[in-house]
């Protein structure tokens, strides 16, 4: 009899070693990215929009652990204006995840792990800046028969996504939208313009100096320039086509950007 009931005692040990783990998986926090770079225009196919994400993922079962073992999968979503801009692994099928690595830790019930990669698109942004939204959804897995994890039931996923926007900047950094400029951060008169356009600079820095630069709404650097030394100067926009311009005036460390139109 003593036989009989420590085998079965075994035999329980040993199913409870090897069952199934019902894990809840949760995304707490969304570190990086704080802002997306572009490296290029959109007109140009070869450049790209990057950015690094740090996310941090807990484990919020009440008693099952994540294995060092298990894998990640990973979807972001990347949105612009409610539309869909790009998303990781698939634009083409944005309900796709993908399996990116091994959680490389185990979990204890409330233990978080960092997960870290890249992500690289096509470039979208012409305009100074934009503001993308970007939704993260991960989920936990391992589908060993013996000791594997079921995909998590519909009802625990909303702690699986969150969301953050961010700043999509374009080559030249700038971190406004041109709908968020006003022609006032920057003394510009006449604005808008036609011939002639007088640009003061309202700051000084140490050595007198004020840097005028004006940039088409493409990045491209349209004039350079020095300030006088009451911080003027004065450009000829008749040549200059039609459109809105970003003007940055630099002094010492001090950046300060506005929006002039030419008629």
């Amino acid at each position: 009899m003593k036989k009989i009931l420590l085998t079965f005692v075994l035999a329980l040990a040993a199913n409870s070693a090897f069952s199934q783990r019902d894990i809840d998986w949760s995304i707490e926090e969304i570190l990086l990215p704080t802002e997306v770079r572009s490296t290029g225009v959109s007109d140009n196919p070869s450049n790209t929009s990057t950015f690094t994400y740090k996310i941090v993922c807990k484990n919020i079962s009440e008693q099952d652990t994540v294995y060092a073992t298990d894998t990640v999968a990973l979807r972001v979503v990347c949105i612009y204006a409610n539309q869909l801009i790009y998303a990781f692994p698939s634009t083409q099928n944005p309900n796709l995840i993908s399996l990116i690595g091994k959680v490389g830790k185990k979990l204890k019930p409330n233990d978080t792990v960092h997960v870290t990669g890249k992500i690289s698109f096509p470039t979208r942004p012409n305009n100074v800046s934009l503001t993308l939204t970007l939704n993260f959804y991960s989920e936990i897995f391992n589908r060993n028969p013996n000791t594997g994890i079921p995909r998590e039931a519909t009802a625990t996923l909303t702690n699986n996504t969150k969301t953050k926007d961010v700043v999509w900047k374009g080559p030249q950094g700038w971190g406004l939208n041109i709908n968020d400029l006003t022609a006032d951060a920057v003394s510009i008169y006449p604005n808008p313009a036609k011939n002639n356009v007088n640009i003061q600079a309202s700051l000084t820095s140490a050595n007198g100096v004020s840097i005028v630069s004006v940039f088409d709404m493409s990045g491209k650097l349209i004039f350079k320039g020095n300030a006088n030394a009451d911080g003027m100067i004065q450009l000829n926009t008749a040549d200059m086509n039609s459109g809105i311009y970003v003007v940055n005036v630099t002094t010492g460390t001090t950046v300060l950007t506005s929006k002039l139109i030419i008629e």
